[in-house]
């Protein structure tokens, strides 16, 4: 009864009435409460329009539309709420709008900044106040830089490297089969994991970059160059359980980071080099994968997605990959089809703190018995293109590029997969 109670007088507007009979009465009295008074703005809420990607100078497709309530949560009507930008330099139409019945104020058009990367902009009423953020992409140019990749031609497993352009292809032929090859971020060297040719525990190598100088440095797989070239991540099994580790490049010293008793892989660097990105596996009740995040030194493991959000229709989250300017992390996205036993592969993006953006492309259709690693993505150093791994319908596998507007993709190389974007 107590809890009934403590409901009497939350909703601004609601009249509660109390019936008191006296044992014998032949009338009764009635009192009523008053009524409360509906409270000025103490929340502003995001309604729609969060979290847009475009390009500089674009105006975004969605209005920016907020939500003002008072303390007990109620709407509140004729706020002005004003619309501010903060970061990023665009602007915004109609910046002050009055809320509506339902406490809601829709934004004229924001018009980006000529700033690329994070642009924001704040809606406040009165004290309260909520922020809105996009993401600008540079303008677009041609495909610029060089990629490395595996490259699957002749029966072969090898590291080619080949100019965006589709220019300057180079394959550097060795024993036995190379696979993730990782740029160093002065473009000099390529990390790589190879069996050896003799069919041995798969090792991380270095080389310079036209396939020379050739170096063994752990047993592993996945390596990542931190930013400074100081450290390469890379996943270990060295206490019988896979777990993110790293390198100094300095001394060969190795740091296991992580210690999950599930096992833990394909580490990537935040590009101020502090953080990383990694995924990691839970067993039961099935096998589902996710992406963290933790500090450099294996602490604040923080997990950005959940791969049993749609149980039993459970996801894959694989191959995180940090954008440029630090503000996104790209991603395989691993899907169960219908009743059917097929995954689907599809290029997304998220914030860095995990907040679901969109699907950009879709990388292809696995059947479950013979499930494939779909292989790494990669951006292009200006943050504009994803290059990534693509499975065909008969497990033809190629690298293509897909832009974040989702406005051009295309194939970059055939008979290709995992590649790597010079920095």
């Amino acid at each position: 009864m107590s809890r009934v109670v403590s409901r009497f007088g939350r909703v601004a507007g609601v009249t509660v009435t109390v019936v008191v009979v006296a044992m014998g009465a032949a009338a009764c009295d009635s009192a009523t409460t008053p009524t409360p008074a509906g409270g000025p703005a103490t929340r502003v809420t995001h309604v729609s329009g969060n979290d847009q990607i475009a390009v500089v100078g674009q105006s975004l497709s969605r209005p920016l539309v907020a939500r003002a309530a008072d303390a007990l949560g109620n709407p509140v009507a004729g706020a002005p709420v004003t619309f501010t930008v903060i970061t990023g330099g665009g602007s915004i139409d109609d910046d002050t709008v009055v809320t509506d019945s339902e406490g809601v104020a829709t934004a004229g058009t924001w018009t980006l900044g000529a700033e690329a990367g994070l642009q924001e902009v704040k809606a406040a009423s009165g004290t309260a106040q909520v922020t809105f953020r996009a993401f600008a992409m540079p303008p677009p140019l041609g495909l610029q830089g060089q990629i490395a990749f595996v490259s699957l031609a002749d029966s072969s497993v090898d590291i080619a490297v080949v100019n965006a352009d589709g220019s300057g292809f180079k394959r550097m032929k060795r024993p036995g089969m190379d696979l993730q090859p990782a740029w160093s971020p002065d473009g000099s060297r390529i990390a790589f994991v190879s069996d050896g040719g003799d069919g041995g525990p798969s090792q991380i190598h270095v080389m310079s970059a036209d396939g020379t100088n050739v170096s063994r440095l752990t047993d592993g797989w996945d390596p990542a160059w931190s930013p400074d070239g100081s450290a390469i991540a890379f996943t270990s099994l060295r206490d019988g359980n896979f777990q993110i580790a790293a390198l100094s490049t300095a001394n060969g010293a190795v740091t296991v980071l992580t210690a999950d008793p599930w096992g833990e892989g394909q580490p990537t660097w935040s590009p101020d080099g502090r953080q990383l990105a990694f995924v990691s596996e839970y067993v039961a009740p099935a096998y589902v994968f996710d992406i963290y995040t933790m500090n450099a030194d294996g602490t604040g493991q923080t997990r950005r997605t959940n791969g049993f959000d749609m149980w039993p229709k459970f996801k894959y989250y694989l191959q995180p990959a940090w954008s440029p300017d630090g503000s996104k992390i790209a991603f395989v996205l691993g899907e169960l089809i219908g009743a059917t036993a097929v995954m689907r592969f599809s290029v997304a993006l998220m914030s860095a703190d995990g907040v679901f953006l969109r699907r950009l492309a879709w990388a292809g259709d696995i059947a479950w018995e013979e499930l494939l690693d779909p292989g790494s993505l990669t951006w292009s150093p200006d943050g504009r293109i994803i290059a990534y791994s693509f499975v065909d319908p008969s497990r033809v596998r190629s690298v293509k590029y897909v832009f974040l507007d989702g406005t051009l993709e295309g194939t970059l190389v055939s008979n290709a997969h995992s590649p790597s974007w010079r920095r």
